[in-house]
């Protein structure tokens, strides 16, 4: 038998309040993983230190505009 609670204080249309640690994570991870294709693409191309500034600049971009995106706009 399937009973359904339309009151239940568990279900939010809207996403809960992140914790910092998440909010951590993304940052460190979009400039782990673009800094880390700048670094490869300057070693594999043969540069120095061109690339991976770009890659840095793009992943924290790139992360801040995410959790924009996941927990400010939604």
């Amino acid at each position: 038998m399937n009973v359904r609670h339309d009151g239940d204080r568990g279900h939010d249309d809207h996403e809960s309040q992140p914790d910092p640690t998440s909010l951590v994570a993304i940052l460190l991870g979009g400039l782990a993983a673009w800094g880390g294709l700048g670094w490869l693409a300057d070693w594999a191309l043969g540069y120095e230190g061109l690339f991976l500034p770009i890659g840095l600049v793009l992943g924290a971009v790139g992360s801040v505009y995410l959790i924009y995106v996941r927990y400010v706009r939604s």
